[in-house]
């Protein structure tokens, strides 16, 4: 992959990681978060252009590192678990913690604690019309969602026969249920920008307009205020029931967003070698912030909920924020290192794994 495009998307995700995270720190804390309280309308976007980038790098790694199904599978196991337990644990200590000092913000949400867990460490948090919390930890939700869409593109990707693939997406989709696959197109949007641009890029002044249009229309969107706009319009179509698609209720406004990203994503494809030189000389520091976007994603919201009750009535707006929003960061840090350490040795485990259940079946033909 270019290096100005690599680049990019480290730093797209790491400012879409950054959203959330101030999105939910203002949202927390009690008095909100003094300054950069207008962005807190950017964490739904942030997380439709993790998808966008999500389904971009899984069909750039399975056409260039994970070839066969083992490796795109452990590799996925890896990155999912190396923060996921440690995520789970985590939410499971400081909510305790929490709700020993102050238990009114975790009322209802340690309920059923060993069931909250279990599903949100299988990924079935989300199926269908259900939705189940780890605790605290709001943000999981989506995990729930991208890891059904890494079994159905592989399900699609990798089997050499024509009936395995529609026999595998079709027990994926179905598992998943409506409420994933409603979504599935703002994923599937980034993996048609890769091959859309694998082999042909558009011209410089097509890359430009996509990109000078796109920021434009997303910064439109905004002063129009779209998102609430399609919200009151579906509901007006659907209803009530609207409520039962859960995080996936605001499809269309998703959908036009994953557009214009997609849109955005491929006009700067084109221009990217304009800006190795930039690549070149921030690349490393980007990348380097950009390694703890899941940590930051997956830790932040506990941590934050965690240091707002200790610190709740001991200082004041400012100071409080301060604390809170540092001491989160500061725990990420320490903890994202943990973190990426041990992704190397996970997929290493997983691979073993896989490889004894293969000699096991290969040395155990069925009859």
């Amino acid at each position: 992959m270019n290096k100005a495009v690599s680049t990019y998307l480290d730093l797209i995700r790491l400012l879409a990681a950054a959203a959330v995270f101030i999105v939910h720190a203002h949202y927390i804390l009690p008095h909100g978060f003094p300054i950069l309280w207008r962005f807190a309308g950017l964490g739904g976007d942030a997380v439709t252009t993790f998808f966008v980038l999500s389904g971009f790098v899984i069909a750039y790694v399975s056409q260039v590192r994970d070839l066969t199904l083992t490796s795109y599978l452990t590799s996925r196991a890896a990155r999912l678990y190396s923060v996921v337990v440690p995520a789970l644990l985590l939410t499971a200590v400081l909510d305790v913690s929490g709700a020993m000092i102050n238990p009114a913000p975790y009322e209802g949400l340690l309920n059923d604690p060993v069931w909250r867990i279990a599903a949100n460490l299988l990924f079935v948090n989300e199926l269908w019309f259900g939705t189940t919390r780890p605790l605290s930890n709001i943000p999981f939700w989506s995990l729930g969602y991208e890891a059904w869409y890494y079994v159905i593109f592989a399900a699609a990707y990798y089997p050499r026969s024509a009936v395995v693939k529609y026999v595998g997406v079709t027990i994926a989709c179905l598992i998943s249920g409506p409420k994933v696959l409603l979504l599935l197109p703002v994923w599937l949007l980034g993996v048609g920008a890769y091959f859309m641009t694998r082999d042909r890029k558009p011209t410089a002044f097509i890359g430009w307009t996509l990109v000078i249009v796109s920021t434009v229309a997303y910064v439109g969107l905004q002063y129009v205020d779209a998102h609430s706009r399609l919200f009151d319009w579906s509901l007006a179509i659907f209803g009530k029931d609207l409520e039962l698609l859960g995080t996936s209720k605001r499809f269309l406004y998703c959908y036009i967003v994953g557009i214009l990203m997609t849109l955005h994503l491929v006009g700067f494809i084109s221009i990217a070698p304009r800006f190795t030189w930039l690549a070149q000389k921030f690349g490393a520091a980007v990348q380097k912030g950009a390694a703890y976007t899941f940590a930051i994603y997956l830790l932040h919201y506990p941590l934050l909920q965690f240091a707002t009750v200790v610190t709740d009535g001991h200082l004041n707006v400012n100071a409080q924020a301060l604390v809170v929003v540092g001491s989160s960061a500061l725990a990420i840090w320490g903890l994202g290192n943990v973190t990426e350490m041990r992704k190397g040795h996970l997929k290493q485990v997983f691979s073993e794994w896989c490889d004894a259940i293969v000699r096991k079946v290969r040395a155990n033909p069925a009859p």
